[in-house]
């Protein structure tokens, strides 16, 4: 049997700088290859940390204190580091959140595009230039020999965003890690954005980890969904059942405090504070019991 592409046990993870406080608790969940999975929390809940385990960029003041991380069978964990590098900006790679601060702004868009292309694809001259047009073509920018001669403080936030989708695509990965990419962005943009990766995502069949506090959008481009608090897995299952059928009281309470376009005129509702003091009495009950057994 093919095991999934990611597939991540029982991880867990504490950081120093706050006193070895829990960031991951006990984190399981699979991704299987062509999949969007969607992890959705808000913030603090563990979602980056999870992500940046998975890119192999985590910062020095997380430990890892169990579990582990495979991908395609090889734990990322434990892998040398040469190997790592190798696998990152090829097979894995990142839409990150911000794309004003993700790019440079000294360069133009055409020296940072091609770039990966080189370094992870080999491709020289006129194959290397051909190639960042037909990607920015891909992601739907008009006029691409202008915007690849352009500098981003000359492109909108939406442009730029694209034209990170279109480097995260690129080297044709098998995993895309799509961190809150729509946060910077207004609400039209976000719309955009989110149809532009899920096409791109079923065109390459890549798979996606997309990074979001916001349900409304797990519910417009995630297959699956693992909700996290405070580094553990509250519920986990097929966005259709968990937006419709939700079985935890925070996940309810969640849904209830959204907007939603079948609740015309209908008040938001704040989660009340009796779900929170459930989810503290459940999250150190887990604990206590890890540390008796």
């Amino acid at each position: 049997m093919t095991p999934p592409l990611v597939a991540i046990e029982a991880l867990s993870a504490s950081s120093v700088r706050d006193g070895n406080q829990p960031v991951l608790r006990d984190v399981s969940l699979k991704l299987e290859r062509g999949e969007v999975h969607g992890l959705v929390g808000e913030s603090g809940a563990g979602k980056s940390t999870i992500a940046k385990a998975l890119l192999g960029i985590l910062p020095a003041t997380i430990h890892v204190t169990g579990g582990w991380l495979r991908f395609e069978g090889r734990d990322l964990l434990t892998l040398p580091h040469g190997e790592l590098r190798a696998l990152r900006g090829r097979d894995i790679t990142l839409i990150p959140q911000d794309p004003q601060t993700a790019l440079n702004p000294a360069r133009t868009i055409e020296a940072q595009l091609t770039d990966g292309l080189r370094m992870k694809l080999g491709l020289r001259g006129a194959a290397l230039r051909d190639r960042a047009l037909d990607l920015l073509e891909e992601v739907q920018i008009r006029d691409p020999a202008r915007v690849l001669g352009s500098y981003p403080h000359q492109l909108s936030g939406g442009m730029r965003q694209r034209v990170l989708i279109a480097a995260a695509f690129a080297p044709g990965p098998k995993l895309v890690v799509a961190d809150e990419p729509t946060t910077a962005l207004d609400v039209t943009v976000q719309k955009e954005i989110l149809r532009l990766i899920r096409r791109m995502q079923e065109r390459h069949s890549t798979a996606v980890i997309f990074v979001t506090h916001d349900l409304g959008v797990v519910a417009k481009i995630c297959d699956n969904v693992t909700l996290l608090y405070a580094g553990k897995v509250i519920e986990a299952g097929t966005t259709a059942d968990l937006i419709e059928r939700p079985q935890h009281p925070y996940t309810k309470a969640l849904i209830a405090a959204g907007p939603r376009y079948d609740r015309p005129g209908q008040g938001l509702e704040p989660v009340p504070d009796s779900i929170f003091q459930l989810l503290r009495a459940q999250i150190a009950g887990s604990a206590e019991r890890t540390t008796a057994s």
